[in-house]
């Protein structure tokens, strides 16, 4: 009497369990590279009602990039605003620039609450892409900044520069801190509408700015610092220390002292590798005549004059600038 009482319980009980590893089961597919099986089992999760929500939940969670990313598109097809919280943490905290971007796509911008904040915040993230999905999100939502520094970020984040100059003193700061830790294009171009709307030079920019190692935007950047007060004196001096590209003469000397040839190769010569090839047949053949020891001290000996003449040819070569 009293198992027969229980066994509808044990049975809802098993029949829970069973579809919650059919659901955690299928939500493994959202990290599918193929987008239609992604479709698909997003599509056969939105007919799980709550049992969606918690292994949706749980795939936000997850440490695979690709799941996380997967869940936060099932969202974005069909929302679910007891998820914002979470994506809202993602959208601040995750390590990958794709997962962010991705959560700022999908966070439901509807009100002026949490969410809008979230995404206003994330008008300042390091990687440009990350502030248009921000951006994007707010300006279909109808939740743009009206005015003040929040503007400006957000045409910032959609590349309306000439709006940007337009806004004036609301600008400068923002426009200091882009020049300061943003990339290179976005930096120069916040050197260039800072120096239209008479905005200061922030002290600790100027190396990062003439370091720039892209010669386009170099050229750019020292035509904008004409128009701010800076000693064209130190210029010279702080453009040198930019990003070049130059051989190492100690590796090519090392290179051919221990496989006489591959330091020219290094260099670029394309008689490098013959060199190799000719001289490691050489002592193959005369080890077995003489033994070793002899054809590898003139191996050697041959390898060390070969990097004295490949180090001279590297500390020829002029560096490559960028």
């Amino acid at each position: 009497m009293t198992w027969g009482r229980c066994m509808p319980v044990v049975q809802d009980k098993v029949g829970q369990i069973t579809r919650k590893r059919g659901a955690r089961r299928l939500a493994s597919l959202l990290a599918s590279p193929e987008p239609k099986v992604r479709d698909d089992a997003s599509s056969a999760l939105s007919s799980l009602g709550d049992l969606r929500r918690v292994v949706l939940l749980e795939s936000l969670q997850s440490r695979t990039l690709e799941m996380r990313i997967g869940a936060i598109e099932s969202l974005e097809r069909s929302p679910d605003p007891a998820c914002n919280s979470n994506l809202m943490c993602l959208l601040s905290d995750d390590e990958s620039y794709e997962v962010r971007c991705a959560a700022a796509l999908a966070i439901e911008g509807e009100g002026e609450g949490l969410a809008r904040e979230a995404l206003i915040r994330a008008l300042q993230d390091p990687d440009k892409y990350v502030r248009l999905a921000a951006a994007w999100n707010l300006l279909y939502s109808g939740l743009e900044p009206p005015d003040g520094e929040e503007r400006v970020w957000f045409l910032i984040a959609l590349g309306q520069w000439e709006e940007v100059a337009m806004c004036g003193k609301d600008a400068v700061v923002p426009l200091q801190s882009l020049i300061r830790w943003g990339d290179g294009p976005f930096r120069t171009k916040a050197l260039e509408v800072l120096a239209i709307i008479g905005g200061v030079l922030p002290p600790d920019s100027l190396k990062i700015l003439l370091a720039e190692p892209r010669r386009e935007l170099r050229s750019r950047v020292l035509g904008a610092l004409q128009k701010f007060d800076v000693p064209w004196s130190i210029i010279p001096a702080g453009v040198w220390q930019g990003r070049r590209w130059a051989k190492e003469p100690r590796y090519a000397l090392v290179l051919n002292i221990f496989f006489p040839g591959l330091g020219y190769n290094y260099l670029g010569a394309w008689y490098g590798f013959l060199i190799f090839q000719a001289n490691l047949t050489t002592v193959l053949i005369a080890s077995l005549l003489l033994g070793p020891l002899i054809p590898m001290i003139s191996s050697y000996c041959i390898g060390i004059l070969l990097g004295l003449h490949a180090w001279t040819l590297a500390r020829r070569i002029p560096p490559l600038e960028g």
